[in-house]
């Protein structure tokens, strides 16, 4: 049986028209995984703790 992931993903993939193999799932699992653990470490950050700097986006950042 399918776990929600394989089934999200080969849905996904027949929508967009392709054929999805076991080691497309692979691929798309492992990345899928690594994001996901990134995005827990900012869902936990707090912003109050880090310096916070004004972006003027009028201007672009100097390059050293």
């Amino acid at each position: 049986m399918e776990d929600d992931f394989e089934g999200l993903a080969r849905a996904s993939f027949r929508r967009a028209g392709l054929e999805a193999s076991a080691e497309d799932l692979v691929l798309v699992r492992a990345v899928h995984d690594m994001l996901l653990a990134q995005l827990d470490v900012l869902a936990d950050a707090d912003p109050a703790r880090f310096p916070f700097e004004p972006v003027d986006p009028s201007r672009a950042p100097e390059r050293t």
